[in-house]
């Protein structure tokens, strides 16, 4: 089947089940009454009882599938699909090595089975072996003869739209591939972006001393706005803080970005691209994750600041919370000194002064003035001075 080179879906809605009409909607669900139900879709009326959903089901049009966008990267896929020649962030259906798979009849599965391997590594490791491989392409191929044999994709996937317009597909890729191949429409769950992030987020939930914080560690900013609050809620407040001339046009190296926000709203405000280090594995696969969402020019690596890390130089390097207490104790300074290009951003102590760090990284700054303050541990109310270091020239 050729697909279709339309990437917006066209949608229309399926039947809601009788259930799922609230008491106080006017009349049941009435064959061919497409037109009642986009309308209350759109104004986003339906409701179970009396509660407002967050979700809506649609059917995607079996021609545009295609342009459905796979949206479950994390830190070691990352690799994987740059490595294909496009951004990791926007692999369509067809472009996927499930589509490659399933197209081919089953016959081409060297690039279904590098993948699984890949994405194994991080996602379950302990059966991430040969064996286990073979028996889930032996599923995905079962999946496709039923969906084939039946001529209907009978589950549906969940989908979100990113600011560009494009949509996300945040579970479903198998559905979504045979879907293609078979030129069939495809049944979804369309989910609103904010509680797409929030999904997406809360993986990298943490511990605050003895106590669960069930919110990302990091706030997530797009245009300007805050869109899910984390424990964290200074991502814009920093950026911020950032001079302009520093940050227009250049790259920036994140030490300790945790779930890669700060990189987002970096490149949101002029970075040229933005790359993020954190020591947490599964909070920097959050980090690549969201990007299914942002679109930038970010890439983030799952990395132990106490170790080196000398890749490349920044523009400018910003350190806040924990690795910055890395930078002062001298455990990051051969990592600051090689990637540095032209300006560090850190987060100092409650109290300190500039003259306290004239000695950092043993002289490779010129200039330290304090250009803002962050949070402290998450408490507003605890506030650590920002400051800015000029590299000796």
């Amino acid at each position: 089947m050729k697909p279709s080179s339309r990437t917006t879906p066209s949608t229309y809605l399926e039947p809601p089940h009788p259930e799922a009409v609230a008491p106080d909607t006017p009349g049941a669900w009435k064959t061919g009454s497409h037109d009642l139900a986009r309308g209350l879709v759109l104004a986003g009326l339906y409701r179970t009882g009396r509660s407002r959903l967050r979700e809506r089901r649609i059917v995607v049009g079996k021609g545009d599938v295609e342009g459905l966008l796979f949206g479950q990267q994390h830190i070691l896929t990352q690799d994987f699909f740059s490595s294909r020649g496009g951004a990791y962030h926007t692999v369509p259906v067809a472009e996927t090595p499930h589509f490659d798979f399933i197209s081919s009849n089953g016959t081409n599965e060297s690039a279904y089975l590098s993948y699984l391997e890949c994405s194994w590594a991080y996602l379950r490791p302990q059966s991430n072996t040969s064996l286990e491989r073979r028996a889930r392409v032996g599923r995905f191929l079962d999946l496709f003869s039923a969906v084939a044999s039946a001529q209907r994709v009978h589950q549906p996937v969940r989908l979100f739209q990113r600011p560009d317009g494009r949509w996300v597909i945040l579970d479903g890729n198998h559905r979504a591939a045979i879907a293609l191949e078979l030129g069939l429409d495809l049944p979804a769950i369309v989910v609103s972006p904010r509680d797409a992030l929030r999904s997406i987020a809360r993986h990298s939930g943490h511990r605050n001393g003895s106590k669960w914080i069930d919110k990302p560690p990091q706030s997530l900013i797009h245009a300007g706005r805050e869109i899910v609050r984390g424990f964290r809620s200074d991502t814009q407040e920093i950026i911020a803080s950032i001079r302009s001339d520093d940050l227009l046009g250049g790259s920036l190296l994140d030490l300790g970005c945790s779930i890669g926000a700060r990189c987002y709203a970096a490149v949101e405000s002029g970075a040229s691209s933005a790359h993020g280090l954190e020591l947490d594995t599964r909070s920097a696969s959050t980090a690549v994750r969201l990007n299914s969402f942002f679109a930038a020019p970010c890439s983030f690596t799952a990395h132990d600041l106490k170790r080196p890390y000398i890749a490349r130089q920044y523009d400018l390097v910003i350190c806040v919370g924990g690795a910055s207490r890395l930078l002062q104790s001298g455990q990051a300074l051969e990592t600051i000194r090689a990637s540095t290009g032209a300006f560090l951003y850190f987060e100092g102590e409650p109290c300190s002064r500039p003259d306290d760090y004239v000695s950092l990284a043993g002289g490779t700054f010129s200039e330290i003035r304090q250009v803002g303050v962050a949070e402290r541990n998450g408490r507003k109310a605890k506030r650590s001075p920002l400051y800015r270091c000029v590299v000796q020239r």
